[in-house]
């Protein structure tokens, strides 16, 4: 059975429902501007020029690590209608799950289960979410009052890294991302 949001949408889940997202680790995140509007910029000669919007968000960017002490930005990129993160979370963020790599919970996605809410609250606890929620309206807060529209996308893509080759292979992503740009599958 399909997920359907206003019988219109698929609903994909981008993250896992029982990971702990504050697991000490790397953490690749692409946040998309709303209908991937190029808002942030443009590619020209192979190289980001980024708008007034765009120069916001990487100011923001570079302020995550002073917001969380245990959450090190590693690597990042401000393209013209998205942005790549790659966070290294350095020391657990919640006490409460020492060494505990997973949570174990029933799945509580439905809205009408009765825990959804107080799980949905669990999570947005989490250092991942944390960042990403205070980044997006950072961003948000800085660019509304000087323009007429600005929005991202609701939720984030997220990928947790397991090994040094996926991490190399990632950061050289993010680093060759603008001279990829029209191969990109957010070009437009």
């Amino acid at each position: 059975m399909d997920s359907k949001f206003a019988d219109k949408f698929k609903i994909d889940l981008a993250r896992l429902v029982n990971w702990n997202y504050s697991t000490t680790g790397n953490y690749f995140i692409t946040i998309c501007s709303c209908n991937h509007n190029n808002f942030l910029g443009k590619v020209d000669d192979e190289k980001i020029v980024l708008s007034k919007m765009g120069m916001i968000a990487h100011q923001c960017l570079m302020d995550i690590s002073k917001h969380f002490a245990n959450g090190c930005l590693t690597a990042s990129i401000v393209m013209p209608n998205h942005v790549h993160i790659l966070v290294q979370v350095e020391t657990p963020y919640m006490a409460s799950l020492p060494g505990n790599r997973k949570i174990t919970l029933i799945n509580y996605s439905h809205k009408n289960h009765p825990n959804y809410f107080s799980r949905l609250s669990e999570k947005s606890k989490q250092l991942i979410p944390k960042i990403i929620q205070q980044y997006k309206s950072a961003v948000t807060r800085q660019i509304n009052p000087k323009t007429v529209f600005f929005g991202w996308q609701s939720g984030y893509h997220c990928i947790i890294i397991e090994s040094e080759i996926e991490l190399l292979k990632i950061k050289n992503y993010i680093n060759n991302n603008p001279k990829n740009w029209q191969k990109d599958k957010f070009y437009n």
